[in-house]
C-alpha cells in the first residue's frame, strides 16, 4: 500500500510540474508574440502613408465648369412626346474600392494588408495578408473576405495582447482598419457570437462588414467579434 501511495504521489508531482511548466510556456509565447507584433506593427506603420479617413467613389468637384470650346445647353430639350422607359431603375454607380485586391507591404519576409488598431483597449497590431499557424504566432492574418467589398475576416491567436481582450469588448466599442496604401476603414463591435471551431460557413457569411476571430480559453469554440462599418 505504501508502494502504491508513493507512485501516486510521483504522478502528481508530475502532473503538477507538468502544468506549471505549461503556464510558464504559455505566458513566456504570449509575452514573446506581444514583443513580435509590437516590433512589427511600428515598423509597418513607417512604411503606411498616411491616407483618407473613409473611402469614397471618385465624383467631379462641385462648380466645376465645362472644358472651353463647348457650348452649353442654354434651353430645355424638346418634347418629342415619347414617354421614358418604366422598367427597371438604373443601377447606381459602383464604390471605387470594390472588387479591388488589397494592396500589400512586405517586412522581414511577410507580406502585410495593413494595421488593427483598437484604442478603447490598447491595441495596436499588423495584420498579415495569408494565415497558417507559423505567422499566427508573430501577428494576426487575414482569414478571408476584402475590406473593400466589407466581408473582411481577421483571425488571431488568444494572446493577451492579441485578440484576448476582444472576447470582453463592450458594443459599440470602435476598431479602426488601415490598408496598406494608408486609408483607414472605421467599425463598431455589434455583437460577439460563440461558434464551433470548424464552422466555417457561420464565419464567413453572415451581415457584418468586419469579423475578428480567436480562440476561446477552452480551446474548444472560437469567439466571433462582428463589426459593422460606421462613417
Amino acid at each position: 500500500m505504501r508502494k502504491k501511495g508513493a507512485v501516486l504521489i510521483a504522478m502528481g508531482l508530475l502532473l503538477l510540474a507538468a502544468a506549471l511548466l505549461l503556464t510558464v510556456y504559455n505566458i513566456w509565447d504570449g509575452h514573446r508574440a506581444d514583443q513580435a507584433a509590437r516590433q512589427t506593427y511600428q515598423a509597418l506603420s513607417a512604411l503606411i502613408a498616411p491616407g483618407e479617413e473613409t473611402p469614397a467613389a471618385p465624383q467631379t468637384p462641385a462648380g466645376e465648369s465645362q472644358p472651353a470650346g463647348e457650348p452649353q445647353p442654354t434651353t430645355e430639350p424638346e418634347p418629342t412626346g415619347e414617354t421614358e422607359p418604366t422598367g427597371e431603375p438604373e443601377p447606381t454607380q459602383p464604390s471605387f474600392y470594390a472588387h479591388r485586391e488589397m494592396p500589400t507591404l512586405e517586412l522581414n519576409g511577410y507580406r502585410y494588408i495593413g494595421t488593427l488598431e483598437v484604442e478603447d483597449m490598447e491595441l495596436s497590431l499588423p495584420v498579415m495578408e495569408e494565415w497558417d499557424y507559423d505567422r499566427l504566432r508573430i501577428s494576426p492574418c487575414r482569414f478571408a473576405g476584402n475590406v473593400y467589398d466589407d466581408d473582411l475576416v481577421i483571425c488571431a491567436h488568444n494572446y493577451p495582447n492579441h485578440f484576448a481582450p476582444l472576447k470582453f469588448a463592450p458594443l459599440g466599442t470602435q476598431i479602426k482598419f488601415t490598408d496598406a496604401e494608408g486609408t483607414t476603414f472605421c467599425y463598431a463591435v455589434t455583437s460577439i457570437d460563440t461558434v464551433g471551431p470548424n464552422d466555417v460557413e457561420t464565419m464567413l457569411h453572415g451581415d457584418w462588414d468586419l469579423t475578428l476571430f480567436t480562440c476561446n480559453t477552452n480551446g474548444q469554440t472560437r469567439c466571433a467579434i462582428r463589426c459593422q462599418r460606421v462613417q
